[in-house]
């Protein structure tokens, strides 16, 4: 392959990366999408996107959707679920291979409700159940919390630097744009562990479904340096 040149996947393929808050979910996602030809479908950005397009403010939909986007609280699951399947579908007919981190979170969005067609039901039916991989992040509890307690993000690009910490003078700018860090305010330890505990009680339950369902789970250690947790995935997903 030649140097700054994106390698495609045999056949395209639907990756769903799971985890605890902190477990790298959006990093392994986003080195994926720059060395491989994967697009790493970010549910949060796409939101974003959506809810501050020009006109947003003209649609009803749109205005109550963002209001709970600003406010912190959770937008309709039914309505995030219909920005997914229409990104994969058209994903799909670009045959594109396609990343999600951390997402779906909870079975609705994988399954459906049978009115509603679910995630994973569009997976299949576009990718295929034998091209779709789930990976699962195995990160302690303990070392979720360290992590997202020092974790800074650049209020431009949005991507993490961890290690930091708020109140460490060493680093202020992001290496990539050098937008200035931050630290969220979802990142304290009641709000960590709050979220520690929605991904035992919601997702991390989704994982053993999604196998039953016929789709191939894989535990891989989430406690390392990310190029080499990456250096795993490729491995283990055959890409290289």
């Amino acid at each position: 392959m030649k140097p700054g040149r994106q390698a495609r996947p045999p056949a395209r393929q639907a990756l769903i990366i799971f985890g605890p808050p902190g477990a790298g979910k959006g990093t392994q996602a986003e080195l994926l999408s720059k060395r491989f030809f994967f697009f790493h479908v970010d549910t949060g950005r796409s939101i974003e996107r959506i809810l501050y397009a020009p006109g947003a403010e003209n649609d009803p939909v749109l205005v109550r959707e963002r209001k709970k986007f600003e406010s912190g609280e959770l937008c309709t699951p039914s309505w995030v679920l219909s920005i997914m399947r229409d990104r994969v579908m058209r994903l799909a007919l670009a045959d594109v291979s396609v990343v999600f981190s951390g997402y779906p979170r909870e079975e609705f969005q994988a399954f459906g409700d049978g009115k509603e067609q679910g995630l994973l039901d569009l997976l299949a039916a576009e990718y295929g159940k034998e091209r779709m991989t789930v990976i699962q992040l195995l990160v302690p509890s303990e070392e979720s919390m360290k992590r997202n307690s020092t974790r800074l993000i650049c209020s431009v690009c949005g991507l993490p630097v961890m290690g930091v910490g708020s109140s460490d003078p060493i680093q202020v700018a992001c290496n990539f744009c050098g937008g200035k860090l931050m630290q969220r305010s979802l990142d304290n330890p009641e709000d960590i562990r709050a979220r520690l505990e929605v991904y035992k009680k919601q997702t991390f339950p989704l994982i053993e479904r999604m196998r039953a369902y016929g789709i191939a789970v894989h535990e891989v250690n989430g406690v390392g340096a990310p190029y080499e947790i990456h250096e795993t995935l490729v491995k283990l997903l055959e890409l290289a």
